[in-house]
């Protein structure tokens, strides 16, 4: 066993330990990956591939500091190689968000297994996922849920008990399949996975698909609206947050 210095040495060349040794890859890649944020629907073609458009958007927008965090989306019964339901294309283009480019993907192993936090549409899409990979429990969440959570977050820490939202420091919620973890206003991913998170049913983005024009527009609009509340929480996370 080495000894420590009782006199600090030079500082570690980027990719490697203080005793000089290279990192492993794994750790080394944590620190310089991006964050890898996944949204999924059913079909890749109307929901998740707009929360992916809007996000990227976003994250644009705010130069560096969303520069961390990549985003891709797929279906968990992709419509594969197809284009974005027109309506949906529409209501993006008028954001002036363009999805000519979109083709959709089936979901599986290797793009949840890339993706630090899966945001999905509706409780359907969770409960496929887990039922197909329950090793992601910790990472995938109804988009809506983690807009009420990490929106309730930006206001008051304290609004999280008051409203319900997660009980007093402790207690847990056996129905939430989630296992319970401290959070920290700083911890997006800990505060999704404390005891207590529930899934309400106004969590829930209903299928715009095939569902005409105010269907589309009432689906991006609350997408957006829940990104709005998600993404700040993403971009101001610890650089050296995996989950």
């Amino acid at each position: 066993m080495r000894t420590p210095s009782s006199t600090p040495g030079p500082a570690p060349a980027p990719g490697q330990d203080a005793a000089g040794s290279r990192l492993s890859g794994r750790a080394a890649h944590a620190r310089s990956a991006p964050f890898a944020l996944l949204f999924v629907c059913q079909g890749n073609v109307a929901r998740s591939p707009a929360a992916q458009l809007l996000a990227a958007g976003r994250l644009a927008a705010a130069s560096a500091a969303g520069a961390g965090i990549e985003t891709a989306s797929a279906g968990t019964g992709a419509l594969v190689g197809a284009g974005i339901a027109p309506e949906i294309g529409t209501e993006l283009a008028e954001r002036g968000v363009d999805a000519s480019g979109h083709r959709a993907q089936q979901l599986g192993a290797g793009l949840l297994r890339a993706a630090d936090l899966v945001l999905v549409m509706e409780a359907e899409h969770r409960r496929w996922i887990l039922e197909e990979w329950p090793g992601a429990v910790r990472s995938v969440f109804l988009l809506g849920t983690a807009a009420r959570v990490l929106g309730a977050q930006r206001s008051s820490p304290a609004t999280l008990v008051d409203a319900g939202t997660l009980p007093p420091h402790g207690a847990g919620d056996p129905t939430t399949g989630l296992p319970g973890e401290p959070a920290s206003p700083a911890d997006p991913l800990a505060l999704l996975r404390a005891p207590g998170v529930r899934v309400l049913p106004e969590d829930g983005i209903a299928d715009p698909y095939r569902r005409g024009r105010e269907a589309a527009r009432r689906a991006v609009a609350r997408i957006d609206q829940c990104l709005e509340l998600v993404l700040p929480a993403l971009v101001s996370r610890p650089r050296s947050e995996r989950g």
